[in-house]
């Protein structure tokens, strides 16, 4: 009698069963992948900027001169994925951009928001001034950028201890209150917190010096907007508005956010 069917072909079935992916498997990967830590090709050539946690993204616009530089503070994951593609796409419309993993930073300072404070008024305007030295940007204007905690620590940084040159802060999701540090509970969004040290937003956005402009971006659905209305009344009409459709807290797509980002951007530049 003729086989029903190719015993070898048999056999092989339930290993394509077992090689193809299930949803929950390709959701897992694009979530690893979109928490993927940034990468740079550029190696500065300062040495002291070796030991720093910074990436580096050149412009690439047809003018040898950026722009302006940005110096980009990343979120309580780190400086990510997303955080690199936003660099890049700003770095091929002519700005120098520098991204900076303030968790990593802070992750090794010892636990004392004093202490957290100083060095941070202390070390991210030296950061700021070596490394757009190191791309040709220390004599056009700066921002101050930042996405969620990168952003609220943008913020203080200029509000605390203002650089010459900088012309705006663009703050991408800030949220209400903040401090020096990433905990369990800001991983977790288990409450605001109110330990000495933290500090709220808004005071921070209104002790920014008068002539520095402020971009405020929000995704539509972020849960943090309802802070956005203090935060508008502390900027006043320095500060521009910008809302994402289809947007959350997170920057995982740039679809929409990248060019709506970059006009903010373009904004700040201009009106300095």
């Amino acid at each position: 009698m003729r086989p029903l069917s190719n015993p070898g072909a048999r056999k092989n079935f339930p290993r394509r069963l077992l090689l193809r992916p299930s949803l929950a498997e390709i959701l897992l990967a694009s979530f690893v992948l979109g928490c993927a830590p940034a990468r740079s090709p550029y190696r500065p050539r300062n040495p002291s900027l070796l030991r720093q946690p910074l990436y580096f993204y050149p412009e690439e616009g047809p003018s040898r001169r950026p722009r302006a530089g940005i110096f980009f503070l990343g979120n309580d994951l780190g400086f990510w994925g997303p955080h690199q593609r936003l660099a890049e796409e700003l770095a091929s419309n002519g700005y120098a951009v520098v991204g900076f993993d303030v968790k990593k930073f802070l992750d090794h300072l010892p636990d004392s928001a004093l202490l957290r404070d100083s060095v941070l008024a202390r070390d991210i305007p030296l950061l700021m001034k070596q490394s757009l030295h190191e791309l040709g940007a220390d004599s056009v204007p700066t921002i101050v950028a930042g996405h969620s905690f990168g952003a609220d620590i943008a913020l203080w940084t200029e509000a605390n201890a203002p650089l010459p040159g900088v012309v705006g802060v663009l703050a991408i999701g800030p949220t209400k209150r903040d401090h020096p540090t990433v905990t369990i509970n800001d991983k977790l969004n288990l409450g605001e917190p109110m330990e000495p040290g933290s500090f709220s937003v808004a005071e921070q956005i209104r002790g920014i010096p008068r002539q520095v402009h402020i971009a405020l971006v929000r995704g539509a659905s972020d849960k943090e907007r309802r802070s956005d209305a203090a935060f508008i009344a502390a900027g006043g009409s320095r500060l521009s508005y910008t809302v994402i459709p289809f947007a959350s807290h997170s920057l995982k797509s740039l679809i929409i956010a990248g060019p709506m980002i970059e006009h903010a951007v373009d904004r700040l530049v201009a009106g300095h």
